[in-house]
C-alpha cells in the first residue's frame, strides 16, 4: 500500500458495528485492528477476493485483514466478519473457523495495489451490521394539529 494517500474501507468490529473508515498507511491498518492496550502487532490477509469470486457477475476485488495475533491474544469472536467471509467464498457458516477480533475491508487493484473499499462490497458488509445507533424522538404538536418529529443522535439528522 502506498504510504501517501487516504484509503476508504469498512471496519467490521466484535461489538457488531460496521462502520467506514479512512487509512493512509500501513501504520493506519494495524491501529484499526489492534485493540486499545495491545501494541501494534502484526496484520494478515484473511480473504482476498479475486477472478474466481463473484457476486451477481460482479468482479469482488476486495481484502480483508485482521490481526494475525487475534486468536492468541483471545480478542473477542466476530461473528459479522465470518459471516462474510462464508458468503463470499460460497462455502457454509459452519466451514469458517472463529474469527478474533476487528477486521478491515479495503480493495485492490489488478496489480493488487490497495485501494478504496467497493461501493457493492462496502453496501453488502454495511447490511450485515448487528448495531443500530441509539437515538431518541421529540414530537410536538401545535394547537391546530399539526406535529413535527426530531431525531437526535441518529444518523438521519
Amino acid at each position: 500500500m502506498s504510504e501517501y494517500g487516504k484509503k476508504t474501507g469498512v471496519l467490521i468490529r466484535t461489538n457488531g458495528k460496521v462502520e467506514p473508515i479512512n487509512v493512509y498507511d500501513l501504520n493506519d491498518m494495524q491501529n484499526a485492528v489492534t485493540p486499545t492496550g495491545h501494541s501494534n502487532g502484526f496484520i494478515e490477509y484473511v480473504l482476498t477476493g479475486g477472478d474466481d469470486i463473484t457476486l451477481n457477475g460482479i468482479k469482488q476485488t476486495w481484502d480483508l485483514i485482521g490481526n494475525e495475533e487475534g486468536r492468541l491474544l483471545e480478542l473477542p469472536l466476530n461473528p459479522i466478519a465470518r459471516e462474510f467471509v462464508a458468503e463470499m467464498a460460497n462455502i457454509p457458516l459452519g466451514s469458517v473457523l472463529s474469527m478474533h477480533g476487528d477486521f478491515l475491508l479495503l480493495g485492490h487493484d489488478d496489480e493488487g495495489a490497495t485501494t478504496d473499499c467497493p461501493t457493492h462490497i462496502r453496501e453488502r458488509v454495511m447490511q450485515m451490521s448487528m448495531f443500530d445507533a441509539p437515538f431518541a424522538s421529540l414530537t410536538t404538536v401545535d394547537a391546530d394539529g399539526t406535529y413535527d418529529v426530531q431525531l437526535f443522535g441518529s444518523d438521519d439528522e
